[in-house]
């Protein structure tokens, strides 16, 4: 192949999101060095390269890592943009679209292929088979709504997403020949069966897929033994860590982060703020000029019911109080009275939200920090409006920005659409430089992934055991965020620098909880002396003029998690007594 910068890939011969990054750089027409992994025996190349992770793939472009398989997908496409055809669209809108469809695969397909193959019983591999059936069909939406009429979800070419899918074409086979069915059915799913016969043929992708037979093989001796090997075991563990990815439902982030078993603490709380001293108190003097902190560490058309809403603001040097959560309360909870700030804008902006949810406050501070004006509604997730249906009908879930009559669903993917939309608009979210970019998006797939999904089993955790665990990782994920700032932030006060960025807004989404939780439970998750430049950023951050009126008021936050630990509490007495 073509090629001119130094590209190497570290990999594994039987992993599909290895096969992804293979087939984007076949179809680009780029030269690389492959080199296969032994993950019994990992490099110190691979050590050294993805020291978060630890797992492949992880492409090294000119000496720089890239990891995460969709981020360097994204990377390739930016900076080999002349090369072969675009992965991703060049409309922000049918960007958003292929980044909402390539999360849907990792987070619904493939877990739902995992049941399937993996299922420990009769009654969950039948559940497999339904889900994947239900998820076939919401992709030969996508695909019929992408392609409008050609062969692939790019259209004549491929595109993004027909790579992020086309990683599974192995492991679809390989489930076809082991179940005896068709994961992608010509009767019920006709242009995905199209799909895979087209993107199967072409010369690009034959040229890097892995051998169905070896495949079939591996397979084998995993079923003969009973014990999958150490390769087997990583690749698997890739697998169901990207299956298990963005917590869908608000309420579990809520619950973490509320504790309501007491036994959430992520990092101890400093003798100053338990004798009363808020460490979040906010000072604009220090916040509005960078070299006042010490920012270097010592040695990271349908009719709904528009509900128009007021925001309460918390006022400075007000304390506030903490919260519980149980998925019902949170459903129910959601009227307050809230409006957007005026602000400037142009484009007909509107939010579907709920005043408790993270991940509507990040789309909220995107839109202000750019300084966009928007209508917000405030959605009842008990009874949730036609409109919220209408547009998001995958999911059902909130944010939902609507612009032009045009949904974009999924906080992450709203927060990319709004900087590459709106690019003229505020601050650039996401930086100039592609590698720089895809550190970004690590970063803030990283808060998702990990630092949530081990507040949500410290709080959560049905031992003990798993809370000590949880508690353990919590602690661990907060250091390595703190280590992130410091190398994004070059001594500087924000993740993007001198001004706030992707992952600012990404982790800025969950500061008022983390401050409930410290009124609940007692524990300061920024703690000062653990990581004095979060502690430092979360104060700078909050203090903003664009940021601060769109937080939530955190003794609400606080009153709101009380109650639902109060009902979390009640139903769990009661299935105990049900028990007994």
């Amino acid at each position: 192949m073509a090629g001119g910068d130094e590209l190497t890939l570290l990999g594994f011969w039987g992993s599909p999101f290895v096969l992804r990054v293979r087939l984007a750089l076949s179809f680009k027409g780029l030269s690389y060095q492959y080199v296969e992994e032994d993950l019994k025996n990992k490099s110190e190349l691979l050590l050294r390269s993805n020291p978060v992770h630890k797992k492949v793939p992880v492409l090294i472009h000119n000496g720089k890592p890239i990891c995460e398989t969709q981020i360097i997908l994204q990377y390739l496409d930016e900076v080999y943009g002349g090369n072969g055809p675009s992965l991703l669209p060049a409309d922000p809108y049918d960007r958003a679209r292929a980044r909402f469809w390539a999360a849907y695969i990792d987070d619904k397909l493939l877990s739902s292929f995992l049941m399937t193959s993996k299922g420990k019983t009769d009654e969950e591999r039948a559940e497999g088979r339904r889900q994947s059936s239900a998820a076939a069909e919401d992709l030969e939406e996508a695909l019929k709504e992408c392609s409008k009429g050609r062969p692939f979800f790019g259209g004549d070419s491929v595109g993004y997403l027909d790579v992020v899918l086309g990683g599974f074409v192995p492991w679809l086979r390989l489930i076809d020949r082991s179940t005896g069915s068709k994961q992608f059915d010509v009767g019920k799913t006709p242009l995905l069966a199209a799909w895979l016969e087209h993107f199967g043929s072409l010369d690009a992708a034959k040229a890097v897929m892995p051998d169905l037979e070896r495949l079939v093989a591996a397979s084998k001796m995993r079923q003969a033994y009973g014990v999958p090997s150490s390769e087997e075991r990583d690749s698997a563990a890739a697998l169901g860590a990207t299956a298990k990815r963005h917590l869908r439902g608000d309420a579990d982030l809520l619950v973490a982060l509320g504790s309501p078993t007491g036994n959430g603490a992520i990092a101890p709380t400093t003798a100053g703020s338990r004798a009363g001293k808020q460490p979040w108190s906010r000072r604009r003097d220090d916040c509005g000029q960078a070299k006042s902190i010490n920012l270097i560490a010592p040695r990271q058309p349908y009719y709904y019911p528009a509900i128009k809403l007021s925001l309460s603001h918390p006022q400075k040097g007000k304390s506030s109080p903490p919260p519980t959560i149980d998925q019902k309360e949170f459903e129910n909870l959601g009227s307050g009275d809230l409006e957007a700030p005026a602000m400037a804008g142009g484009d007909d902006l509107k939010l579907l939200g709920m005043w408790a949810s993270p991940f509507v406050l990040r789309v909220k501070l995107a839109l202000c920090l750019k300084g966009l004006s928007y209508e917000y509604v405030e959605e009842d997730l008990g009874n949730k409006s036609e409109l919220l249906l209408k547009s998001n009908p995958v999911h059902k879930a909130v944010p939902v920005l609507i612009h032009g009559g045009k949904p974009v669903c999924e906080s992450s993917v709203i927060l990319q659409y709004i900087d590459e939309a709106f690019a003229g608009a505020g601050p650039s979210l996401l930086p100039a430089d592609p590698y720089d970019r895809a550190i970004a998006r690590f970063w803030a797939a990283y808060i998702d992934d990990k630092m949530l999904a081990a507040w949500n089993q410290a709080s959560r955790g049905k031992t003990e055991e798993e809370k000590a665990e949880g508690m353990k990782q919590s602690l661990a994920t907060v250091e390595t965020m703190e280590g992130a700032l410091r190398d994004c932030g070059k001594g500087k006060p924000f993740f993007g620098g001198d001004s706030a960025g992707y992952v600012d807004v990404v982790l800025g989404g969950l500061l008022g909880w983390v401050r409930a939780h410290l009124e609940l439970q007692g524990v300061n998750s920024f703690d000062p002396e653990r990581t004095p430049l979060l502690a430092a950023w979360a104060e700078c951050f909050w203090s903003l003029e664009a940021v601060e009126p769109v937080m939530p008021d955190v003794s609400r936050l606080v009153e709101f998690g009380k109650m639902l630990q109060a009902r979390q509490a009640a139903a769990a007495a009661a299935t105990g007594a049900a028990g007994n």
